[in-house]
């Protein structure tokens, strides 16, 4: 998925009144809007790495299973497994971290509708 496709499709500001997403994480991406890491990450010219459903679903099991392992905080990864868990097998999964201030930011989306299916965050050491 290009960049330049995510800031013509994707309106963060109603990223933020989701109910399905958790709001720790949704806390950092009003963060990375108002600070505009958002503005300089949707510049940036490029594409984001792509995932299978079945691809994601492990890359987001180890990951949870690593960051507990190492008492790490985090948000919104539990959340995100479970919606592309509940995705159709031919779909696949972009996703981006963009650091913040304070945090790492990562988000998904859906490779077909750009729809924001994952809104994640991991406290910086």
């Amino acid at each position: 998925m290009k960049i330049s496709e995510i800031a013509k499709r994707v309106d963060f500001a109603s990223v933020l009144k989701r109910s399905d997403l958790v709001k720790p994480a949704l806390d950092i991406l009003e963060l990375a809007i108002r600070e505009g890491d958002i503005d300089r990450f949707l510049q940036h010219d490029g594409n984001l790495n792509k995932y299978s459903r079945t691809g994601m679903i492990g890359l987001l099991r180890l990951r949870i299973k690593n960051l507990t392992a190492h008492g790490r905080e985090f948000y919104g990864f539990d959340e995100a497994l479970a919606a592309v868990s509940r995705l159709d097998d031919t779909e696949q999964i972009s996703w981006t971290g963009i650091q913040t201030s304070t945090q790492l930011l990562m988000l998904l989306f859906v490779e077909s509708s750009c729809n924001v299916v994952g809104c994640m965050s991991l406290k910086s050491e």
